[in-house]
């Protein structure tokens, strides 16, 4: 397989279940790179906290978990504003391999 798949747009699953399950099958499968797609958020009372652990617990997650040094990427969809009026996000690229982050695009709906 070239490219090992896993995704969670489950702002609860992601936070909770992801980093443990659908995650780790990732870095377990033989594939020669893998790319995993997550929704977190950036709104809300628990405000920058929950993004931020999120991308913590995946980066520890593939430092315990990897079997080799073939490529792992996440790209994190998040929710940045949330109102009755509009929403924004933005989205990153998140490389475990070298440990950098970009912002790659963002966008908003009214």
């Amino acid at each position: 397989m070239d490219i090992a798949l896993e995704w969670e747009w489950d702002n609860n699953k992601v936070a909770f279940d992801f980093v443990r399950g659908d995650f780790r099958k990732l870095l377990e499968v033989e594939a020669r790179c893998g790319l995993a797609i997550e929704q977190t958020r950036k709104d809300g009372r628990r405000a920058h906290r929950q993004a931020a652990e999120i991308v913590n617990r995946l980066r520890q997650s593939w430092r315990r978990y990897r079997c080799d040094n073939r490529p792992i990427g996440v790209i994190e969809v998040r929710r940045v504003l949330q109102t009755t009026d509009r929403v924004e996000f933005a989205c990153y690229f998140q490389e475990l391999n070298n440990g950098g982050d970009r912002q790659i695009s963002n966008w908003s709906y009214s």
